[in-house]
This record gives C-alpha cells, structure tokens and sequence, in this order.
C-alpha cells in the first residue's frame, strides 16, 4: 500500500533534501528572529523565533541615539561591521541589541541569533547572502580563544558580504586580543 503524498526534493551541490507540498521557497530571510542551531547528526538549522519586546519604560541613557548612529555607519558600509558591547551586567547590553534587532526588522531585515561555536560556522554564516544582524551574547562564555580564531576572517570582511555582527561581553580580557587588536574588526 503506498500513500499519495506529494513531495518535492531540494538539491544543493551534491546535498538533497525531501520538502513536503506545504514547503515555501523564499529568495531571502524574511524579516524575523531566527535562531542558529546545530547538530551532529542533521547539521544547521535554523528556526524562527518568537520576536521580543523590549520594556520600553526601562530605556535609560542614550541607548536609541547610539543605535541611530550605529545604523548609519551600517549603511555606509560595503561589507562586514562589528560592534563589541562590554561591560558588567545591568548596564544596558542586552536591551541595545534587542532594540537594534527590532530596528532590522523595522527595516525589513532578518536577525540571527548564535548560541555558541559551532563546527563551520564563519562559513555557514557566510552563505547569508543579505544584509542582516548576528548577534552573539556572553561572547566571552560561550567561545573560547580557539573558537574566536575561527571567526577571524569571518569578521574581517574578507568576503564581499554585508552583515552586521553584534558581540556582547561582561569580561573583556577574556576576548583573545586578536580579536581586538585590529580596528577593522569591531569598529564599535
């Protein structure tokens, strides 16, 4: 007995995919949260999130300005640029990120999330081939000095893509001095 199912297979170089009929194809990440996951067994993965909120009677300081003037730079930009917040907890990391992914999305732009080093993952991320935010949190914590190597060239921009990557830190000598030693990298 077999059923009458539709299918549909993707290919990508010698990599095939079975889709069901409900399956869309986009040329683009729509604009939306997506989380960045990985495993051994599939590979990478990435999921849509629940889009965030931030509490917006809790916006101290200068928070929206500075989002201003780091969108602007975006926009002059032609290729990769990084923004390194540090500091302790409570000073405002966390809400300058999510306000800056809210304002991507504004913008019609997707957000990565990455929750930690993963094998490949400066190449993974550099077949986005559209302007987006990645941000990784608690940097520091979650890629070891090895794993900061591996990203190097990625936030270099030595490929032609446009991305804007936002690290958050609480402990800035835990950050591998390569990583900051060059201005090209962070330029924040």
């Amino acid at each position: 007995m077999t059923t009458n199912v539709e299918m549909k297979v993707i290919q990508s170089g010698n990599s095939f995919t079975p889709i069901t009929k409900d399956a869309v194809i986009h040329d683009d990440f729509p604009a939306g949260i997506y989380k960045i996951r990985y495993s051994q067994m599939s590979g990478y993965d990435i999921t849509e999130e629940i889009p965030f909120e931030p509490e917006v009677n809790k916006i101290y300081g200068k928070t929206p300005e500075k989002i201003e003037k780091m969108m602007e730079s975006f926009a002059h930009y032609e290729k990769n640029m990084g923004v390194m917040l540090s500091g302790p907890k409570g000073i405002g990391k966390s809400l300058f990120i999510r306000l800056s992914a809210l304002k991507f999305i504004e913008e019609g732009k997707p957000v990565f999330i990455i929750d930690g080093p993963t094998p490949g993952l400066a190449d993974y991320l550099s077949k986005i081939k559209q302007e987006c935010l990645i941000f990784i949190d608690e940097f520091e914590k979650k890629f070891n000095e090895e794993h900061q190597n591996l990203l190097l060239g990625f936030l270099d921009g030595m490929n032609t893509d446009k991305k804007l990557i936002i690290v958050s830190l609480n402990e800035l000598n835990r950050i591998n001095s390569y990583m900051i030693n060059r201005p090209g990298r962070f330029h924040y």
